[in-house]
């Protein structure tokens, strides 16, 4: 995981959020939950997307970074509930996705089977935010210090899901303290970190 770049990008945006927003074309007074991922099965979108609705959704905006072949199916599911507020990006760069990180309140990864880590977790965590991961994720265990940085829930457990949700948008020092702490434990997980642990773990002659 190249921390290192992650970082830059948070050190020359994290002054900037107002005019990112408004650069992004979302709601200024609104506290975003961020998704990135492919609009895919094992990505299970449509998990954030039914607790959002059962969440206090008129005060957040979800934005949804990625595309895929559930697009549509998406697009009929907001459409049919009237949310006003879930905005679905497209496929965005890697040079772009860092504004996306930066303006965003907490990070969810609902993935199912199939999702052997989930890097964008690591990414987010770059940013300093909270994190709401599925527990079949492979970085769950690894990454998400329960209550701390972050929390982890059972993969297609709506109602526990929407619950997280406005608990951490809801309290703005969990939401600052657990950012921290995020940023903090993906440094355990650069590329130099790595590479220091399997140099250590090497026989000594």
């Amino acid at each position: 995981m190249d921390n290192v770049f992650f970082n830059n990008k948070h050190n020359s945006l994290k002054n900037d959020i107002a005019q990112l927003k408004i650069k992004l074309g979302l709601p200024a007074d609104k506290k975003i939950i961020l998704f990135s991922g492919k609009y895919i099965e094992k990505k299970r979108p449509f998990d954030l997307l039914m607790a959002y609705v059962r969440s206090r959704c008129s005060e957040y905006a979800l934005v949804m970074v990625g595309e895929g072949e559930l697009r549509k199916q998406m697009e009929h599911f907001i459409q049919k509930q009237s949310l006003q507020h879930v905005y679905l990006t497209g496929f965005v760069n890697q040079s772009e996705i860092a504004q996306y990180y930066e303006i965003a309140d907490v990070f969810v990864m609902c993935s199912g089977i199939g999702e052997t880590w989930g890097l964008s977790v690591n990414e987010a965590m770059n940013f300093e935010k909270p994190v709401i991961v599925s527990k079949t994720c492979g970085c769950s265990t690894d990454l998400v210090e329960e209550g701390i940085n972050g929390f982890s829930f059972e993969e297609g457990d709506i109602e526990h899901l929407a619950r997280l949700l406005d608990f951490v948008l809801n309290d703005e020092k969990f939401r600052f303290s657990a950012g921290k702490r995020s940023k903090e434990i993906v440094g355990r997980f650069s590329i130099t970190a790595v590479a220091d642990n399997i140099v250590n773990s090497l026989p000594k002659f």
